[in-house]
């Protein structure tokens, strides 16, 4: 229904103007998310744009001899099941230390030495 006055022309302009303004909505909350996206993914990257480091290495988890192979490796301890019926020897490598497990250590070999040296001083002057 038309109210008096307003003839189709003036519907279909509001029609267009109302399509317009939803379409510019719409471009600007894309516009708006890409950007946002974009910052979230600068925050998350580090300098070269990969993944920040963590300082944590990933260790392989694979026995040597897979890996050599590159095969799946089972992960069973202490032999592998392909080492197991290959009769070979399986050998995991060994986490590196961390430089917070490596300062540890040293405090603790620390403390050992002084509690060694506290005792024979004890014992010198009884």
């Amino acid at each position: 229904m038309r109210s008096r006055g307003t003839s189709s022309r003036d519907l279909d302009y509001d029609h267009v103007l109302k399509n317009q303004n939803y379409a510019m909505k719409s471009t600007y909350q894309s516009t708006l998310r890409r950007r946002v996206a974009a910052c979230t993914m600068q925050e998350n990257e580090g300098p070269n744009g990969n993944s920040p480091s963590t300082g944590k290495k990933r260790m392989p988890k694979a026995c040597g001899s897979c890996r050599q192979s590159k095969v799946r490796c089972d992960e069973v301890r202490p032999a592998c099941g392909r080492c197991h019926s290959m009769q070979k020897a399986c050998v995991y490598a060994e986490r590196p230390k961390t430089a917070e497990e490596i300062r540890i250590q040293e405090l603790e070999d620390e403390v050992m030495l002084l509690r060694q040296q506290l005792q024979t001083y004890a014992a010198q002057n009884m």
